[in-house]
Protein backbone atom coordinates (compact mmCIF):
# COMPACT_ATOMS: atom_id res chain seq x y z
CA UNK A 1 0.00 0.00 0.00
CA UNK A 2 1.01 3.61 -0.45
CA UNK A 3 1.76 4.99 2.99
CA UNK A 4 1.25 8.74 3.32
CA UNK A 5 3.78 9.91 5.94
CA UNK A 6 1.90 13.13 6.69
CA UNK A 7 -1.19 15.12 5.70
CA UNK A 8 0.54 16.14 2.43
CA UNK A 9 -1.13 19.53 2.84
CA UNK A 10 -0.48 22.36 0.45
CA UNK A 11 1.18 25.66 1.38
CA UNK A 12 3.41 28.45 0.18
CA UNK A 13 7.10 28.28 1.00
CA UNK A 14 9.48 31.17 0.53
CA UNK A 15 13.22 31.07 -0.13
CA UNK A 16 14.18 27.45 0.53
CA UNK A 17 17.92 26.77 0.53
CA UNK A 18 18.85 23.10 0.70
CA UNK A 19 22.22 22.43 2.21
CA UNK A 20 24.38 19.37 1.47
CA UNK A 21 27.61 19.30 3.41
CA UNK A 22 28.99 16.12 1.90
CA UNK A 23 30.14 14.71 5.23
CA UNK A 24 29.05 11.60 7.08
CA UNK A 25 28.75 13.18 10.50
CA UNK A 26 27.65 16.57 11.70
CA UNK A 27 28.07 17.51 15.34
CA UNK A 28 25.84 20.25 16.69
CA UNK A 29 28.07 22.27 19.00
CA UNK A 30 25.83 25.09 20.08
CA UNK A 31 22.57 26.89 19.36
CA UNK A 32 21.87 30.49 20.34
CA UNK A 33 18.19 31.39 20.00
CA UNK A 34 15.91 34.36 20.40
CA UNK A 35 12.52 35.30 18.94
CA UNK A 36 12.34 32.35 16.55
CA UNK A 37 15.81 33.18 15.16
CA UNK A 38 18.62 30.72 15.77
CA UNK A 39 22.34 30.72 15.15
CA UNK A 40 23.50 27.12 14.88
CA UNK A 41 27.19 26.26 15.18
CA UNK A 42 28.32 22.98 13.65
CA UNK A 43 31.65 21.26 13.43
CA UNK A 44 32.03 19.02 10.37
CA UNK A 45 35.39 17.33 10.43
CA UNK A 46 37.80 20.27 10.39
CA UNK A 47 35.24 22.61 8.85
CA UNK A 48 33.39 25.07 11.05
CA UNK A 49 30.30 26.82 9.81
CA UNK A 50 27.67 29.16 11.07
CA UNK A 51 24.06 28.70 10.04
CA UNK A 52 21.42 31.33 10.73
CA UNK A 53 17.85 30.10 10.55
CA UNK A 54 14.56 31.92 10.64
CA UNK A 55 11.89 29.24 10.89
CA UNK A 56 8.14 29.43 10.84
CA UNK A 57 5.45 27.03 9.74
CA UNK A 58 1.77 27.03 8.81
CA UNK A 59 0.82 27.88 5.21
CA UNK A 60 3.85 30.10 4.59
CA UNK A 61 7.35 29.32 5.73
CA UNK A 62 10.55 31.30 5.43
CA UNK A 63 14.00 29.82 5.79
CA UNK A 64 17.03 32.09 5.65
CA UNK A 65 20.49 30.49 5.89
CA UNK A 66 23.83 32.21 6.27
CA UNK A 67 26.58 29.65 5.80
CA UNK A 68 30.34 29.93 5.59
CA UNK A 69 33.11 27.58 4.44
CA UNK A 70 30.83 25.11 2.63
CA UNK A 71 31.97 25.68 -0.96
CA UNK A 72 28.39 26.36 -2.04
CA UNK A 73 27.39 22.69 -1.71
CA UNK A 74 24.27 23.29 0.29
CA UNK A 75 21.64 20.67 1.27
CA UNK A 76 19.76 20.06 4.53
CA UNK A 77 20.49 16.60 5.92
CA UNK A 78 17.48 14.35 6.29
CA UNK A 79 18.62 12.73 9.54
CA UNK A 80 17.34 9.42 8.21
CA UNK A 81 20.12 6.93 8.99
CA UNK A 82 19.43 3.53 10.56
CA UNK A 83 22.09 1.08 11.70
CA UNK A 84 22.91 -1.68 14.16
CA UNK A 85 25.19 -0.17 16.78
CA UNK A 86 26.56 -2.23 19.68
CA UNK A 87 23.62 -4.65 19.68
CA UNK A 88 21.17 -1.76 19.55
CA UNK A 89 19.06 -0.39 16.71
CA UNK A 90 20.07 3.22 16.20
CA UNK A 91 17.64 5.34 14.16
CA UNK A 92 17.81 9.08 13.55
CA UNK A 93 14.80 11.31 14.11
CA UNK A 94 14.04 11.73 10.39
CA UNK A 95 13.68 8.00 9.72
CA UNK A 96 10.14 7.19 8.62
CA UNK A 97 8.56 4.85 11.13
CA UNK A 98 7.64 2.37 8.45
CA UNK A 99 11.24 2.40 7.15
CA UNK A 100 12.37 1.38 10.64
CA UNK A 101 9.86 -1.48 10.56
CA UNK A 102 11.15 -2.60 7.15
CA UNK A 103 14.79 -2.34 8.27
CA UNK A 104 14.08 -4.61 11.24
CA UNK A 105 12.10 -7.03 9.10
CA UNK A 106 14.96 -7.35 6.61
CA UNK A 107 17.46 -7.92 9.45
CA UNK A 108 15.27 -10.50 11.19
CA UNK A 109 14.67 -8.22 14.18
CA UNK A 110 11.38 -8.32 16.04
CA UNK A 111 9.48 -5.79 18.15
CA UNK A 112 8.26 -3.19 15.66
CA UNK A 113 5.71 -5.22 13.66
CA UNK A 114 2.70 -3.43 15.19
CA UNK A 115 4.01 -0.12 13.81
CA UNK A 116 3.92 -1.35 10.20
CA UNK A 117 2.21 1.29 8.09
CA UNK A 118 2.31 3.98 10.79
CA UNK A 119 2.73 7.47 9.27
CA UNK A 120 5.37 9.87 10.54
CA UNK A 121 8.96 9.60 11.74
CA UNK A 122 10.93 8.07 14.59
CA UNK A 123 11.37 11.53 16.15
CA UNK A 124 7.64 12.18 16.08
CA UNK A 125 6.84 8.68 17.34
CA UNK A 126 9.14 9.14 20.34
CA UNK A 127 7.88 12.64 21.07
CA UNK A 128 4.23 11.48 21.21
CA UNK A 129 5.03 7.96 22.45
CA UNK A 130 3.23 6.48 19.45
CA UNK A 131 0.88 3.62 20.27
CA UNK A 132 -0.40 0.97 17.87
CA UNK A 133 -2.47 -2.10 18.67
CA UNK A 134 -1.90 -1.70 22.43
CA UNK A 135 1.88 -1.27 22.12
CA UNK A 136 3.77 1.99 22.74
CA UNK A 137 7.09 2.69 21.07
CA UNK A 138 8.72 3.42 24.44
CA UNK A 139 8.50 -0.32 25.18
CA UNK A 140 11.38 -0.83 22.73
CA UNK A 141 13.44 2.19 23.79
CA UNK A 142 16.82 2.00 25.49
CA UNK A 143 17.96 5.60 25.14
CA UNK A 144 17.57 8.69 22.99
CA UNK A 145 20.05 11.32 21.84
CA UNK A 146 18.70 14.87 22.02
CA UNK A 147 19.85 18.46 21.80
CA UNK A 148 18.98 20.68 24.76
CA UNK A 149 18.22 24.14 23.37
CA UNK A 150 18.49 25.72 26.81
CA UNK A 151 21.83 24.20 27.77
CA UNK A 152 23.04 24.32 24.14
CA UNK A 153 24.61 20.89 23.95
CA UNK A 154 23.79 17.31 23.04
CA UNK A 155 22.79 14.81 25.72
CA UNK A 156 21.61 11.22 26.00
CA UNK A 157 18.40 10.30 27.77
CA UNK A 158 18.25 6.82 29.35
CA UNK A 159 14.83 5.22 29.39
CA UNK A 160 12.87 5.35 32.65
CA UNK A 161 9.35 3.89 32.67
CA UNK A 162 7.96 6.51 35.06
CA UNK A 163 8.68 9.24 32.48
CA UNK A 164 6.31 7.71 29.93
CA UNK A 165 2.55 7.25 29.73
CA UNK A 166 -0.24 7.11 27.16
CA UNK A 167 0.76 9.59 24.42
CA UNK A 168 3.22 11.18 26.86
CA UNK A 169 7.03 11.43 26.76
CA UNK A 170 9.77 13.31 28.65
CA UNK A 171 10.39 15.41 25.51
CA UNK A 172 7.14 17.34 25.81
CA UNK A 173 6.83 20.80 27.32
CA UNK A 174 10.56 21.48 27.16
CA UNK A 175 13.20 22.47 24.61
CA UNK A 176 14.72 19.07 23.95
CA UNK A 177 15.06 18.25 20.26
CA UNK A 178 15.18 14.48 19.60
CA UNK A 179 18.10 13.51 17.37
CA UNK A 180 17.97 9.71 17.42
CA UNK A 181 16.52 6.75 19.26
CA UNK A 182 18.34 3.63 20.47
CA UNK A 183 16.14 0.55 20.59
CA UNK A 184 16.62 -2.97 21.89
CA UNK A 185 17.43 -5.62 19.35
CA UNK A 186 15.26 -8.74 19.56
CA UNK A 187 16.05 -11.60 17.23
CA UNK A 188 13.08 -13.10 15.45
CA UNK A 189 12.20 -15.42 12.61
CA UNK A 190 12.01 -13.53 9.29
CA UNK A 191 8.94 -15.50 8.21
CA UNK A 192 7.08 -14.76 11.45
CA UNK A 193 8.08 -11.10 11.37
CA UNK A 194 6.83 -10.77 7.78
CA UNK A 195 3.60 -12.56 8.68
CA UNK A 196 3.03 -10.21 11.61
CA UNK A 197 3.78 -7.08 9.53
CA UNK A 198 1.37 -8.26 6.85
CA UNK A 199 -1.34 -8.80 9.46
CA UNK A 200 -1.14 -5.23 10.75
CA UNK A 201 -0.80 -3.74 7.27
CA UNK A 202 -3.90 -5.62 6.16
CA UNK A 203 -5.72 -4.43 9.27
CA UNK A 204 -4.90 -0.82 8.39
CA UNK A 205 -5.87 -1.41 4.78
CA UNK A 206 -9.24 -2.83 5.81
CA UNK A 207 -9.79 0.28 7.91
CA UNK A 208 -9.03 2.46 4.83
CA UNK A 209 -6.08 4.14 6.53
CA UNK A 210 -4.08 4.21 3.28
CA UNK A 211 -6.82 5.73 1.13
CA UNK A 212 -5.96 9.39 1.81
CA UNK A 213 -3.07 11.35 3.33
CA UNK A 214 -3.54 11.78 7.06
CA UNK A 215 -1.58 11.91 10.31
CA UNK A 216 -3.47 9.02 11.88
CA UNK A 217 -5.57 9.66 14.99
CA UNK A 218 -6.17 13.36 15.60
CA UNK A 219 -7.43 13.24 19.20
CA UNK A 220 -6.25 11.27 22.21
CA UNK A 221 -8.59 8.74 23.74
CA UNK A 222 -9.79 9.56 27.23
CA UNK A 223 -11.03 6.47 29.07
CA UNK A 224 -13.05 8.62 31.48
CA UNK A 225 -15.38 9.44 28.55
CA UNK A 226 -16.42 5.80 28.42
CA UNK A 227 -15.70 5.40 24.71
CA UNK A 228 -13.11 6.26 22.12
CA UNK A 229 -12.77 9.74 20.62
CA UNK A 230 -13.66 8.30 17.22
CA UNK A 231 -16.94 6.90 18.57
CA UNK A 232 -17.78 10.21 20.25
CA UNK A 233 -17.13 12.16 17.04
CA UNK A 234 -19.27 9.65 15.13
CA UNK A 235 -22.15 10.03 17.60
CA UNK A 236 -21.87 13.80 17.23
CA UNK A 237 -22.65 13.34 13.54
CA UNK A 238 -19.36 14.85 12.43
CA UNK A 239 -18.16 12.21 9.99
CA UNK A 240 -17.89 13.79 6.56
CA UNK A 241 -17.61 17.34 7.92
CA UNK A 242 -15.10 19.28 5.83
CA UNK A 243 -13.26 22.57 5.52
CA UNK A 244 -11.48 23.17 2.26
CA UNK A 245 -9.65 19.98 1.34
CA UNK A 246 -9.70 18.65 4.92
CA UNK A 247 -12.42 16.22 5.94
CA UNK A 248 -13.41 14.09 8.92
CA UNK A 249 -13.09 10.64 7.39
CA UNK A 250 -16.28 8.73 6.64
CA UNK A 251 -14.53 5.54 7.72
CA UNK A 252 -13.23 6.74 11.12
CA UNK A 253 -14.33 9.71 13.22
CA UNK A 254 -10.85 10.26 14.65
CA UNK A 255 -9.17 10.64 11.26
CA UNK A 256 -8.91 13.90 9.35
CA UNK A 257 -7.91 13.29 5.76
CA UNK A 258 -6.63 15.45 2.93
CA UNK A 259 -9.06 14.91 0.05
CA UNK A 260 -6.97 17.20 -2.16
CA UNK A 261 -5.40 20.63 -1.73
CA UNK A 262 -5.95 20.88 2.03
CA UNK A 263 -3.94 23.57 3.81
CA UNK A 264 -2.76 23.62 7.40
CA UNK A 265 -5.44 26.28 7.99
CA UNK A 266 -8.14 23.91 6.69
CA UNK A 267 -7.01 21.12 9.03
CA UNK A 268 -6.68 23.46 11.99
CA UNK A 269 -10.14 24.96 11.39
CA UNK A 270 -11.72 21.52 11.13
CA UNK A 271 -10.11 20.43 14.40
CA UNK A 272 -11.63 23.47 16.10
CA UNK A 273 -15.08 22.68 14.70
CA UNK A 274 -14.92 19.08 15.94
CA UNK A 275 -13.75 20.13 19.40
CA UNK A 276 -16.50 22.76 19.70
CA UNK A 277 -19.30 20.45 18.53
CA UNK A 278 -18.27 17.62 20.85
CA UNK A 279 -18.01 20.05 23.77
CA UNK A 280 -21.47 21.48 23.05
CA UNK A 281 -23.20 18.10 22.59
CA UNK A 282 -21.51 15.94 25.23
CA UNK A 283 -19.49 18.26 27.47
CA UNK A 284 -16.28 16.44 26.57
CA UNK A 285 -13.12 18.43 25.87
CA UNK A 286 -11.17 16.54 23.23
CA UNK A 287 -7.38 16.78 23.46
CA UNK A 288 -5.35 16.87 20.27
CA UNK A 289 -2.80 14.18 19.63
CA UNK A 290 -1.32 15.98 16.63
CA UNK A 291 0.63 19.21 17.13
CA UNK A 292 0.28 22.48 15.20
CA UNK A 293 3.51 24.47 14.99
CA UNK A 294 3.95 28.08 13.90
CA UNK A 295 2.51 31.55 14.12
CA UNK A 296 -1.22 31.52 14.81
CA UNK A 297 -1.14 28.00 16.23
CA UNK A 298 0.81 28.17 19.51
CA UNK A 299 -1.38 27.73 22.54
CA UNK A 300 -4.53 27.21 20.49
CA UNK A 301 -4.70 23.40 20.37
Amino acid sequence: PRIHPFFSQMGKIKNILKVSLGYEAINIDKIDGYNNKFVVYYSVGTVNLECRLILSFRDESHLDFKIGHVNKQNLVRKMDEIRIDNDEIWAQCGVKTNDLVNFCREKGLSGFEKFAGLPGTVGGALFMNARCYEKSICENLIAADFFDLDKCYKETYTFCQSHWDYKKSPFMNNRRAILAGRFRKSIGTPEEIQKSCDFYLNSRREKHQFDFPSAGSVFKNNHSFGKSSGAIIDEAGLKGTSRGGAKVADFHGNFIINTGGATAKDIFSLVQIVKKEVQNKFGFQLECEIRFVGRGFLGEV
